[in-house]
């Protein structure tokens, strides 16, 4: 029998359609309503609705903005298979070539990347996109069980971007919403996941949404305290999303331990348009109102099952258009139908950021991705970092958990060095401090060389 929605969930609904969507000109909850009845909808009918979003933004491409109309030629109208991969760097080294020439310009706002990787981007987002992308990230979080006005906790480092620069309407909203952000930084420490611990507990029925690496680090904290006897007060959320870096295995088994709820993992990018979640196999279900989502390899399509870059094309932005947008990620998209039955493409894995290669003294690269700790057998290791200062050393941080052995140090050692091809020196510590980026991610790979 479905969850009734609560009394508060109710009239914020009812307000945020009457008084709020108008305000804003953005009917976000309204097109959470549509979107249940959009995924009703036949394969080839979301289809037909796709191309006709395409057709509208590359012909404005095509005529408006002056990087595609020169792509394009006089008169000729763009094709998408036609169009070369772009990336962040691309649109930053001359990003008025990319932005439209027509006036007026539709209702847009002003958006940032996390900062997470160390620098915030801004960037003009139109209001109809982020409409799209908003009303996604509902109906995604709905599937959970979580209903609009429904506590919602969330976890994450502060980035490079204070609250101050969030936009009076945006802070409102978000307590209307009753939205809580733990702000504790980007420490992983015992005592601040401790404290993250306590404060989100404090919410009762609440959602929790964050960074898995900060997450993991709070499961942690609260197993450690109960196998010192002291348990922490920790409360049950009613579900768990995590975002924004990769989710390792191995935290989300210690998530699900810790809290006793279930685990959903989100993967998108807010600057191409690409929004994903996890179901209950596994597979990443792209959000299709946003986007066309093709994997890469070289500019040419890959099989499903192939892995290749994450490219997407938003359907919404005409401001600064993204198509063919290179999102730095890997993955490799689902082969048929996902066995869970919901409808609609799926990635069937994301292996995030393609992160530095390992280089050998001969100048040749290893794909760092084949040092992953999910290859491994290695059941009480936490995380792992990669180091390389050097050609002659790769030195391997480890946190580790009671129970690692020095036999489970050597299968790492020896592991490591054969993927290396025994061309490197691998140090292997459990006692040197993990790097993190500005914004707060864990980076598995980080190349001074």
């Amino acid at each position: 029998m479905p969850q009734r929605t609560g009394l508060y969930p109710r009239l914020l609904s009812h307000a945020t359609r009457l008084l709020v969507e108008p305000a804003l000109r953005a009917p976000y909850l309204s097109t959470v309503d549509w979107l249940h009845a959009f995924y009703g909808l036949s394969p080839d009918q979301r289809q037909i609705w796709q191309r006709a979003r395409l057709d509208e933004v590359l012909t404005h491409a095509s005529s408006d903005v002056p990087r595609y109309r020169s792509w394009a030629g006089s008169g000729n109208r763009l094709a998408l298979e036609s169009l070369p991969v772009v990336s962040k760097d691309v649109i930053r080294q001359d990003m008025t070539s990319f932005l439209s020439a027509a006036r007026p310009l539709p209702p847009y706002v002003a958006k940032w990347t996390s900062g997470t990787t160390g620098e915030c981007w801004s960037y003009p987002l139109d209001r109809r996109a982020w409409t799209q992308t908003y009303a996604a990230w509902l109906f995604f979080l709905g599937l959970t069980g979580y209903h609009y006005g429904e506590p919602l906790v969330v976890l994450g480092p502060h980035g490079t971007r204070t609250r101050a620069q969030s936009p009076p309407l945006d802070v409102l909203r978000e307590k209307a919403e009753r939205r809580h952000v733990v702000r504790e930084g980007a420490d992983l420490g015992t005592a601040n996941s401790e404290r993250r611990v306590l404060e989100a507990s404090r919410r009762a029925s609440a959602l929790w949404y964050g960074y898995p690496g900060i997450l993991a680090a709070m499961a942690r904290a609260v197993a450690d305290r109960e196998s010192r006897g002291a348990p922490l007060a920790v409360g049950r959320p009613t579900a768990i999303v995590t975002s924004g870096e990769m989710l390792h295995p191995g935290w989300r088994l210690q998530i699900e331990q810790a809290f006793g709820a279930p685990v959903y993992d989100q993967y998108g990018c807010n600057d191409g348009g690409v929004l994903t979640q996890t179901c209950s196999a596994g597979r990443f279900h792209v959000a299709e109102n946003l986007s066309i989502v093709e994997v890469l390899q070289d500019g040419q399509p890959c099989a499903p099952g192939v892995e290749g870059s994450i490219t997407v094309t938003n359907l919404h932005a005409f401001v600064l258009p993204f198509l063919r947008y290179d999102t730095g990620d890997r993955g490799s998209l689902g082969v048929g139908t996902c066995p869970c039955g919901r409808p609609g493409q799926t990635l069937q894995a994301v292996r995030g950021r393609a992160w530095p290669s390992v280089l050998l003294p001969d100048g040749r690269e290893v794909n760092s991705l084949d040092l992953s700790l999910e290859l491994i057998d290695a059941p009480h290791v936490r995380r792992i970092q990669l180091l390389q200062r050097d050609t002659n050393e790769l030195r391997v941080r480890l946190d580790v958990s009671p129970g690692f052995s020095a036999a489970e140090e050597e299968r790492i050692r020896t592991f490591i060095s054969r993927q290396c091809q025994h061309a490197l020196r691998v140090t292997v510590l459990t006692d040197e401090e993990m790097e993190l980026t500005r914004g707060g991610k864990h980076p598995f790979v980080i190349r001074r060389v």
